[in-house]
């Protein structure tokens, strides 16, 4: 007898009864299920009985649930709320948040396709070219799809980038992103010391979080009741909106109350309209109990200009450093060329560190340590009025006691802070690494794109040395020269001017570098060259320069991949 289950009340229950009876006794026949369902499985294959009866649950199993309407929860009362504790006044209120409409439009299906493929990691330079493709998505006013928005906020939460993500999420992806809190950094990125990276949350639970959205005074119910989360966002956008309310709110706080991870994003937030008036906001998170909302509040204080901090510290600093100017030994002798003379400060006065804060690394002495965090602090312009030199000429003095390193990287780090660009241009040749990416960055753009064609054309077999440079010689090695190229390289933006292109593609046929010297700045070339059909075709041509036999060979048609496939992703993005 075969369950007819067109003349049942419930398909499902004629399924359950042929289950408990046994499905040789009571077969089932899924063409017989109702509509589409039964349609679906009149196309199944035939099989014995207890796999037809399976076959049909599983299809009114999915029936039943696409059917399903999801019900909505009444948002919360005033009472639901107030006075509630943070995992409490969550479960309450997140379920009722209600993903609000899109307006931006979504992106071609093609430019989904490249997304995922981008997503899937079967790319070594993946997350590279999946930033480019999120700004170029935000330049245009487009926005992720949304079956793609958790991928997306998981890959966030996994890189140092996040900011890049937050124009194209749309207002369902930044209402998603507030539902996991390994998401939310996507909507708190915080204006830490010496970043680019911008806060572009805003305050209340539900208020629109873009960062082109006018920002409204937040309620003060989500300070003094709100989550953690909710408070730091409601500061910052306080902060923002009207820096003496938002002083005035911290010293009004109980500091010692708030965990750690609070205490520190309030204070990293003070870094939007920093000034003198918050000095004492930052004296006192200057004895925090945590070593990071310490330094944190140094880093703040040392920005401030003609504030206590940075008075005591430059003050300490011009004791310790004068320029020597040796006497003419006798009559017929040549004078002695000046030089940097160096009194080291006493360690057991770290004002105005606290006591404790300046930690010295292993292997450097502790007052040395001191003297160039003292020499950090000071404004860097009172070094030329303190000796009446200018910054060439005092950076090209000798420093006595070999000094010099300490003196120029205290030297280097303020000019960074305080954006001089003449000290940047005398200190350049004396650094590296990130510290020489910050320098060039000061300089304009034309003497940056000096720097990097200077650097390449050093190191090319047809330069002015032809060959690597000796050890031991006052020549920079092949390896300093490559790292002083990649660093200026960092310093100039995509898509690279002209002049700049050339020396890079003439560089990449020519460079004696080879193994990670050669990788490196090849990776920033897939980046930043320009990716129009005209640079592809000049790097395939230096790619037929160099022998098949050569690793180099295979790295360039490599870099010429990835042009194409930069530009076919920008396309799918119009």
């Amino acid at each position: 007898m075969t369950v007819d289950l067109d003349d049942t009340l419930d398909p499902w229950d004629g399924l359950v009864t042929a289950a408990l009876l046994g499905a040789a006794r009571r077969p089932v026949d899924p063409s017989a299920l109702p509509g589409i369902v039964g349609a679906a499985g009149a196309r199944l294959p035939e099989t014995d009985p207890a796999a037809r009866l399976l076959d049909a649950a599983a299809l009114m199993t999915a029936a039943r649930r696409a059917a399903l309407t999801p019900s909505r929860l009444p948002a919360p009362t005033t009472e639901d709320t107030t006075g509630a504790d943070d995992a409490t006044d969550v479960r309450r209120r997140r379920p009722a948040s209600i993903s609000p409409d899109d307006v931006a439009p979504p992106v071609s299906r093609a430019a989904a396709r490249r997304l995922d493929d981008l997503l899937s990691g079967s790319r070594r330079d993946a997350d590279a070219l999946l930033v480019h493709w999120l700004r170029t998505a935000a330049q245009r006013g487009l926005r992720a799809p949304a079956d793609r928005l958790p991928a997306l906020l998981d890959w966030a939460a996994r890189t140092t980038t996040p900011a890049d993500l937050l124009p194209v999420l749309g207002e369902r992806g930044r209402w998603l992103a507030t539902h996991q809190k390994r998401w939310r950094r996507t909507l708190t990125v915080d204006d830490g010391p010496g970043t680019d990276s911008t806060d572009s949350t805003d305050a209340t639970d539900g208020a629109d979080l873009s960062t082109d959205a006018p920002v409204q005074a937040p309620s003060d119910q989500t300070w003094t009741h709100g989550t953690p989360h909710e408070r730091q966002v409601w500061f910052r956008a306080l902060r923002r909106a009207a820096p003496e309310s938002a002083r005035t709110a911290l010293l009004a706080l109980d500091w010692n109350r708030q965990d750690g991870e609070t205490r520190l994003a309030l204070v990293v937030a003070l870094s939007q309209g920093l000034c003198l008036a918050d000095e004492e906001v930052l004296d006192r998170a200057l004895a925090d109990r945590r070593k990071d909302v310490r330094a944190a509040a140094a880093r703040l204080l040392v920005q401030i200009p003609d504030g206590r901090f940075q008075t005591q510290a430059a003050a300490r600093a011009l004791a310790c450093i004068r320029v020597e100017h040796p006497p003419r030994p006798s009559l017929v002798a040549r004078r002695p060329a000046p030089r940097i003379v160096v009194t080291l400060p006493d360690a057991d006065d770290p004002t105005p560190w606290p006591a404790g804060m300046l930690e010295t690394p292993r292997g450097t002495g502790a007052r040395a340590w001191l003297l160039r965090h003292l020499v950090e602090a000071a404004p860097v312009r009172l070094w030329s009025q303190h000796t009446g030199l200018t910054p060439d000429a005092l950076v090209a003095l000798p420093v006595a006691d070999d000094l010099s390193e300490e003196v120029h990287l205290g030297w280097a780090q303020a000019a960074v802070r305080d954006g001089d660009q003449t000290w940047a241009r005398a200190l350049a040749p004396t650094t590296f690494g990130s510290l020489y990416i910050d320098l060039l960055r000061l300089l304009p753009l034309e003497e940056r794109v000096a720097h990097v064609v200077a650097t390449l054309v050093a190191d090319t077999v047809d330069g002015p040395s032809g060959r690597p440079a000796k050890a031991g010689s006052d020549e920079p090695t092949t390896g300093r020269r490559l790292i002083d190229a990649s660093s200026a390289l960092a310093s100039v933006a995509g898509p690279w001017p002209a002049e700049m292109t050339a020396a890079v593609v003439r560089w990449l046929a020519t460079s004696p570098a080879h193994g990670w010297d050669h990788g490196a700045i090849t990776r920033q070339a897939a980046r930043d060259l320009p990716d129009d059909a005209a640079t592809e075709a000049r790097v395939r041509a230096a790619a037929a320069d160099v022998p098949p036999d050569n690793p180099r060979h295979q790295t360039i048609l490599s870099l010429a991949d990835t042009l194409l496939y930069r530009r076919q992703m920008i396309e799918e993005l119009q």
